[in-house]
C-alpha cells in the first residue's frame, strides 16, 4: 500500500496521469504473472481511492481522482506485456546470446562475445545499443514475468557492468576537448546502468564526461557541476517515484552560479511514458537513449530550442 501511495504522490507532484496509469498496468501484469486476482487489485485500490479522498483536503481529492480515473482506464488494458516497460518482442542474436551466458552464471562467455565483438570491429554504441540495452530490457520482462529470481536479475546487471568496465580504456585512450558533460542518477534512484551507457556515448563523442553515478547528494551536484563548468548536466530516473527528485535537482541547477547558461537533459523511463515529462520539471531537453541524447545535446549548444 504504502508504494501506490509513492506512487500516486508523484504522479499528481507532476501532473502526470499516464505515469500513474502506466504503475497500475505494470501492477496488473505482475499480479497476473504471480497468480492474484485482477479483481482483489481493483477492489484494494478502490479502497484507498475512498481512504484518500475521506482525508477532505484539495491535494487527497486530487490524488483519489486520479486514482479513480486511472482505475477506470485499468479495465482496458490486457495483462499479459500490457506495460511499456516489458512490451515488444523477444530479444534474437548477439543480445540474447550475451543475456543467456549471465542467465547461466556465466560472465566469462558474455564477457568473450563482447571484447571479441569490439575487437572485430564492432563499434561500441553498438554493443551497447543492440547488444547490452536489449538484455537488460528483456532481462526486466523475464523478471517481471516471474520467469528468473531476485539473485539473477542483479547478478546479471552486475556483471554488465563489470564487462562494461572492460571498455574503459578504449572509451578514455584519446584526450577529450569538447564540453563538459555531468551525470547522474537523481536522488534516491539505483539504477545507474542506463546513464552509465549515456556517459560513455558522450565519451566516445568527445566530451568530457564526468559520471557520478547513483546516491550523490544534490548539493554536490551543483558544486561539482559549477567547479567544472559543465555546458550540460544529464539526470536520470527510471522509477516513476524519483522523478519529483529530478525536478528537484534541475531547480537546484538552475539556481546555481552558471544555472542560467547550462543545459540541463533528462530522461529514463518515466519521460518515455509521459512525453512532456521533460517540460514539467523544468528541463531543457530528453532522449530515449544515449545515441540521440548526444544529438539533442549537440542541437541545445548549438541554440536550438
Amino acid at each position: 500500500m504504502l508504494m501506490h501511495l509513492r506512487y500516486l504522490d508523484a504522479a499528481e507532484s507532476v501532473d502526470s496521469q499516464c505515469l500513474l496509469l502506466d504503475y497500475l498496468v505494470w501492477l496488473k501484469g505482475r499480479f497476473f504473472y504471480l497468480g492474484f486476482s485482477a479483481a482483489d487489485l481493483q477492489s484494494s485500490l478502490q479502497c484507498l481511492a475512498d481512504a484518500i479522498a475521506a482525508e477532505g483536503s484539495v491535494r487527497s481529492v486530487r490524488q483519489a481522482d486520479m486514482l479513480r480515473r486511472a482505475l477506470a482506464e485499468l479495465d482496458q488494458q490486457p495483462s499479459e506485456f500490457s506495460s511499456l516497460a516489458c512490451s515488444g518482442p523477444p530479444i534474437t542474436g548477439a543480445a540474447m546470446q550475451f543475456l543467456s551466458a549471465l542467465l547461466a552464471w556465466d560472465l566469462r562467455t558474455a564477457e568473450k562475445l563482447v571484447i571479441g565483438a569490439v575487437n572485430g570491429g564492432v563499434a561500441i554504441p553498438s554493443i551497447y545499443l543492440e547488444v547490452i540495452a536489449p538484455a537488460m530490457h528483456e532481462l526486466g520482462r523475464l523478471w517481471y514475468a516471474a520467469r528468473i529470481s531476485v539473485e539473477q536479475e542483479h547478478y546479471v546487471s552486475s556483471a554488465a557492468q563489470v564487462i562494461m568496465s572492460q571498455l574503459y580504456p578504449r572509451l578514455f585512450a584519446a584526450e577529450c576537448k569538447g564540453p563538459v558533460l555531468v551525470a547522474i542518477c537523481a536522488e534516491g534512484e539505483p539504477h545507474e546502468i542506463g546513464m552509465r551507457m549515456v556517459a560513455d556515448l558522450f565519451q566516445l563523442e568527445g566530451w568530457d564526461t564526468k559520471f557520478l553515478g547513483a546516491n550523490v547528494p544534490p548539493e554536490a551536484v551543483v558544486v561539482l557541476a559549477d567547479q567544472v563548468r559543465a555546458s550540460v548536466v544529464a539526470v536520470s530516473a527510471m522509477i516513476a517515484t524519483n522523478v519529483p527528485a529530478v525536478a528537484a535537482q534541475v531547480i537546484m541547477l538552475r539556481a546555481g552560479p552558471g544555472g542560467r547558461g547550462r543545459k540541463i537533459l533528462v530522461g529514463g523511463y518515466p519521460f518515455n511514458v509521459d512525453k512532456d515529462l521533460w517540460r514539467r520539471v523544468g528541463a531543457d531537453g530528453t532522449a530515449p537513449d544515449g545515441r540521440l541524447a548526444v544529438m539533442e545535446a549537440n542541437r541545445l549548444l548549438a541554440g536550438g530550442e
